[in-house]
């Protein structure tokens, strides 16, 4: 896996002066092809400001992906409430997951979203039916989980790219 594709005006003004009909929607579709997380509502902020940035900081990849990740597992409990963090935090694995070794000091934000993600895709395994019931929900919890498995995956490399036991 590679690193997250960084986005920002520069880029989607090249693209947006590279079609011969640019539209906001077709420049965020190209950039979500490529795997780039992106709205059509952000190139049109981005447009009307002359293609200068807006003043939002810039974010980390994996409190993107945790928030896509906790909008998405309200599925599994049908609760709007839960997040992630409840469901580890309630998980009988927890403590299991936990004790996993590494090997490697890693930022606790990965680990701790890799064991999410480990257990919201336990959670959605015990819940066959959700396929057939809800899958534009499990497009959004499918799509959050791969973020977050990206991004998670992208912290481990920075890390050294190594992964092995204490």
């Amino acid at each position: 896996m590679g690193v997250l594709p960084t986005i920002n005006p520069a880029l989607a003004r090249q693209i947006w002066e590279g079609m011969a009909s640019p539209s906001t929607r077709r420049v965020a579709t190209k950039l979500r092809q490529a795997g780039a997380s992106t709205s059509h509502e952000t190139i049109n902020r981005w447009r009307r400001a002359g293609w200068r940035p807006t003043e939002r900081a810039p974010r980390h990849p994996l409190e993107i992906a945790r928030e896509a990740l906790d909008d998405a597992v309200p599925i599994l409990t049908n609760d709007p409430m839960t997040t992630a963090g409840v469901l580890a935090e309630q998980s009988a694995e927890q403590d299991k997951l936990q004790k996993l070794t590494d090997g490697e000091l890693l930022r606790e934000a990965a680990r701790a979203l890799a064991i999410d993600v480990v257990v919201v895709g336990r959670a959605f395994l015990r819940q066959p039916e959700a396929v057939v019931n809800k899958p534009g929900e499990l497009a959004v919890l499918f799509r959050a989980l791969a973020t977050c498995v990206q991004a998670a995956t992208s912290a481990l490399s920075a890390q050294g790219g190594k992964i092995q036991g204490n």
